[in-house]
């Protein structure tokens, strides 16, 4: 169940297994970097589209409309472009103005939530791999997940708990650099090619 909410929150990753939340950013604003070539348009294999625009209240950051082909509905997010290492990695949280099909009184409770992607880009294709929400669960279940956590223990139906990551951006960073050289922490790479 864990892993429909997730992909319920976040359909920019349909095709992927799993999320690992985070209360933090991976970046601060001074941090970021804009690189124009992610702007425009990007369709995976099964006709759904991510779209990067510049968003007009910030210099490095993109707004990020995900469309899902089979529902039609879209998702708007936040995204922040960063380095670390020799990689590169979107920050992305889901856009405040994106709750109105929302009760109102239900989105008192809600608290953003960052997702990491570690990302490639090569010419026309886009490599998005998420951070495996079922491997920092794995590690923190062992006394193994180095970076400050804890575990939201489920109250509801079918909703399993699973863990969040609460460490500083500066922590997160250094555990980020560590764990994309650690198998199974990212999950295999979605491609995503330029609309034309």
């Amino acid at each position: 169940m864990r892993n429909i909410k997730c992909l319920a929150a976040l359909a920019f990753v349909l095709l992927i297994a799993a999320c690992e939340p985070s209360l933090q950013p991976l970046f601060t604003e001074q941090e970021a970097v804009f690189d124009p070539s992610y702007l425009g348009t990007w369709v995976n294999e099964d006709g759904d589209t991510a779209t990067f625009e510049k968003s007009p209240s910030s210099a490095k950051l993109y707004n990020l409309v995900y469309k899902d082909v089979k529902t039609q509905k879209a998702a708007k997010f936040h995204s922040i472009l960063g380095r670390l290492g020799n990689s590169y990695y979107l920050d992305v949280i889901r856009r405040n103005d994106d709750l109105s099909d929302e009760n109102e009184i239900a989105t008192f409770g809600l608290v953003g939530a960052h997702w990491f992607f570690k990302v490639s880009l090569d010419g026309d294709v886009l490599r998005t791999a998420i951070l495996n929400g079922e491997w920092c669960d794995q590690m923190a279940s062992q006394n193994k997940l180095r970076v400050g956590h804890t575990k939201i223990v489920g109250t509801s139906v079918g909703f399993d708990a699973h863990s969040v990551l609460t460490a500083s951006t500066k922590d997160l960073q250094k555990f980020i650099v560590k764990a994309a050289q650690t198998k199974d922490a990212f999950s295999s790479p979605t491609e995503w090619h330029r609309q034309k």
